[in-house]
């Protein structure tokens, strides 16, 4: 399907960095909020769920046929500042591992 994004982020209370952004698919739509504190806290909210990004710093989001999303976090060191490398490094690492293959094609998944 095709997928259609937006988003920003900020510093307007440096050193705290805030991002946040939604993207559309032909169904269904991912709202996210991500910040940084001074003190290196990293967390994640997607879809209104909680995730500390210590434990993983890439979110998988699928739409499921019920009208939910179920959601995998993993770790996805970006390798580059450059975002068409870092889109590389998921795409030809993190989408081939064999947890995120079998949560991405699920019976369940859209």
């Amino acid at each position: 399907s095709h997928i259609i994004g937006n988003s920003q982020f900020i510093s307007r209370n440096h050193p705290d960095m805030v991002g946040q952004g939604s993207f559309l698919t032909s169904k269904d739509r991912v709202d996210f909020l991500a910040f940084i504190t001074p003190e290196q806290h990293n967390v994640a909210i997607v879809n209104m769920r909680l995730f500390h990004l210590n434990y993983g710093n890439t979110i998988i989001v699928t739409p499921q046929k019920d009208g939910s999303f179920k959601s995998m976090q993993v770790e996805g060191k970006m390798q580059s500042k450059d975002d068409s490398e870092n889109y590389e490094y998921i795409r030809n690492n993190v989408l081939k591992r064999e947890k995120v293959v079998a949560f991405l094609t699920d019976d369940g998944v859209i």
